[in-house]
């Protein structure tokens, strides 16, 4: 266009400020809500990335420019010419629109909104995944499968990494939690006192035995060994009068095995008070404390699946506390940490995201100031949402605590090519539909493709939680560019229209 390398890059740097400003407000924002969450690991994700976005964008004015100056300076000089980066000559675009892209466009626009109402029913088998062992490393993932095989191909292996040890492939704690198996990790109770302790004694053994829980298969206290001693001192007599019945001499003239066991029942009709020091020690050391205190510990083993949250939120429900009246009962498991931690990232969700669409409404009021822009953008993003929610349900894809942070970007990145396409009708004249696909479409495509290229690498580890991830990244961030350039800019026709001006 005939201007110097200075002009050009400050004219330019002008012409993409608002844009560049409005991603960089909406993108911070998404991740900012991260703040609120109670989650560490949210919260530091969202600071961490939204100081460097805005570090990139100041970078972009304080450092690019002098960089495309200096590649410029640096290329004049023998060595460095391939450096050289030369214009290309603008031709500008010809005046008329090519008579089907209206019939293009409102073909395309058809497509997406019958999508979206065929993906409608799909929407409700998105579901929040809550069993832990599903979003762990996996040897049976397709990216594992890939890597094998490509691995198999391949007439060299790195060291001891081309067969990798069957045996170590689980650890043992892996091997004794294996699939299918019910919890081997006791619930641990923790009394004020002993006599806390009998009588939870007295509550497990209700429910184990008379109201049948079907979340606990036994348990175990000090008074599983050594029964109260009234209780012991109540069974003295029944012992002595079936001691007197097996000293008849009928009873002596047992033989064989017969004689043997009414040896072994006379032994124990002799049996006296006891406590717990006359245990085994191997019993004992079962419950005793490492200050030498026992009787204040038991075990309850459960029954359920101990790295499923869900069913660990049932029994913490029933089991985490206890009141007697002879003190505090408290119980620790490591599956109470995956409920918590599910319902504590459910909750921040749900803050994040509604106080990220208030966000959200708030930019788009100020940058659009009117109801009809504003109103093309909501619908917009309802239809990709549909899309996006039908999408996940048709690839059974669920929602779970890694993806659950993907959803901000997401936010931030819908509102963006929406709003995109409105802003760059409005300054065309809301006019010609080619200068808005061959514009902002494609600079949309290459800035949302590169995002989606960088997630979909994820698809392509061993751990499910992180495929879930980049999953969810390219369907969501994928349905936004696809439905905002098939649905956007035919809205736009529709809803904003050209202004006719009536001669004076």
């Amino acid at each position: 266009m005939g201007l110097d390398w200075s002009e050009a890059i400050f004219r330019t740097l002008s012409d993409m400020s608002s844009s560049l400003f409005t991603a960089w407000s909406t993108a911070v924002a998404g991740l900012l809500t991260l703040l609120v969450s109670h989650f560490v690991g949210f919260y530091e994700f969202g600071l961490i990335a939204s100081l460097g976005m805005t570090l990139s964008l100041l970078l972009t004015y304080l450092f690019l420019p002098s960089a495309i100056l200096l590649v410029k300076r640096i290329s004049n000089r023998k060595p460095f010419g391939w450096l050289r980066i030369e214009p290309s000559r603008v031709v500008p675009p010809s005046s008329e629109e090519p008579s089907w892209l209206p019939r293009f466009s409102a073909l395309t626009a058809s497509i997406a909104i019958a999508g979206a109402i065929v993906l409608i029913p799909f929407i409700s088998k998105v579901q929040f995944e809550y069993d832990f062992t599903k979003l762990g490393e996996s040897e049976k993932s397709w990216p594992k499968t890939i890597n094998n095989a490509v691995k198999g191909i391949l007439p060299f292996h790195l060291g001891s990494y081309s067969k990798p040890n069957k045996s170590l492939r689980r650890l043992p704690v892996n091997e004794a939690l294996g699939a299918g198996r019910a919890s081997s990790q006791p619930v641990v109770l923790m009394a004020d006192n002993p006599e806390a302790m009998d009588e939870m004694y007295d509550t497990l053994q209700r429910r184990l035995n008379v109201e049948r829980d079907t979340q606990i298969s036994s348990f175990l206290t000090l008074r599983s060994f050594v029964p109260l001693m009234n209780d012991q001192t109540q069974r003295l007599p029944y012992l002595k009068s079936i001691g007197t019945i097996l000293s008849d001499t009928v009873f002596s003239m047992a033989s064989g095995a017969d004689s043997q066991m009414i040896a072994m029942i006379r032994g124990m009709t002799k049996a006296t008070t006891f406590t717990a020091g006359d245990i085994p020690s191997w019993a004992l050391n079962l419950l005793k404390e490492r200050d030498g205190h026992f009787g204040r510990i038991g075990f309850i083993y459960s029954r359920f699946n101990t790295s499923d949250a869900q069913e660990a939120q049932r029994f913490e429900s029933r089991y985490n506390h206890f009141t007697t009246t002879k003190g505090e009962i408290t119980c620790y498991s490591s599956s109470f940490v995956y409920a918590d931690l599910v319902r504590l990232v459910r909750e921040d969700a749900v803050r994040m995201i509604l106080l990220m669409l208030s966000i959200l409404c708030i930019l788009q009021a100020v940058i659009l100031r009117r109801p009809k822009p504003i109103l093309v953008c909501f619908i917009g993003m309802f239809v990709c949402v549909l899309w996006i929610l039908g999408l996940m349900g048709v690839f059974h894809q669920k929602v779970n605590i890694f993806n659950l942070i993907i959803i901000t970007t997401v936010q931030a990145a819908l509102n963006d090519v929406v709003i995109y396409v409105v802003l760059a009708w409005q300054r065309q004249g809301r006019k010609g539909l080619r200068e808005l696909y061959a514009g902002i479409g494609s600079l949309m495509s290459v800035a949302i493709g590169t995002t989606i290229a960088g997630f979909a690498g994820m698809l392509f580890t061993n751990h499910l939680g992180i495929i879930s991830m980049g999953a969810f990244a390219t369907i969501s961030l994928g349905s936004c560019l696809a439905v905002s350039l098939c649905f956007t800019p035919w809205l736009c026709t529709k809803l904003l229209r050209p202004v006719k001006y009536k001669s004076s």
